[in-house]
């Protein structure tokens, strides 16, 4: 959209922003980076939550110099990815226009642009997590109240059982009581 030869997206992962992969080209490549508040392009979003546009990344002092050098960049525009409540969610990072112009606040209006929409991707990829993790939970306890309603049903079970059957054998033990005591009632009236 903008003419970038390379860039990457990061997230906002704890307190850093964190990148995971570089494209250059049609090459991806893994890049495990963090960046801390204040620490290179990234670092800086995370305390601004601004756009940030340079087209001399060789003598631009927000950039990280390791990074730069890495990846050969020239130029740089990096977008912040916000929420609707301002807060920051990830960023994305062009690098190297292709041509001699450099980039321009025509293609920083663009991928503010773009970056609504990853906003809006990475919101419903959240939204969707809660949802999983929530139903997760839910099972969790329905398991958790299914095993505590069997447990209460087996201990009112044995309660019974053991109720019943002490009443049973009281009542049968008072039964030939009775019955022994009329046998000798009567046997002591034939006499």
């Amino acid at each position: 959209l903008v003419q970038a030869h390379a860039g990457f997206a990061g997230l906002v992962s704890g307190e850093k922003l964190a990148c995971e992969k570089y494209i250059q080209g049609q090459t991806m490549e893994l890049c495990h980076r963090s960046w801390a508040p204040g620490q290179g392009l990234p670092g800086w979003l995370l305390q601004h939550k601004a756009t940030y546009l340079t087209n001399r990344a060789q003598e631009d002092k927000q950039f990280d110099q390791d990074f730069r050098q890495t990846f050969d960049i020239h130029s740089a525009l990096s977008i912040p990815i916000l929420d609707a409540k301002d807060t920051l969610l990830g960023c994305i990072e062009v690098h190297n226009k292709k041509g001699t112009s450099g980039f321009t606040h025509f293609d920083q209006q663009t991928m503010i642009g773009v970056s609504q929409v990853a906003s809006i991707a990475i919101q419903n990829a959240l939204a969707y997590q809660r949802l999983k993790e929530a139903e997760a939970l839910h099972s969790h306890l329905l398991d958790k109240i299914m095993t505590a309603q069997e447990d209460e049903r087996r201990r009112i079970s044995r309660e019974l059982h053991d109720e019943i059957g002490q009443s049973l054998t009281s009542l049968l033990v008072g039964l030939r009581a009775a019955e022994e005591d009329a046998r000798s009632d009567g046997m002591g009236s034939r006499v």
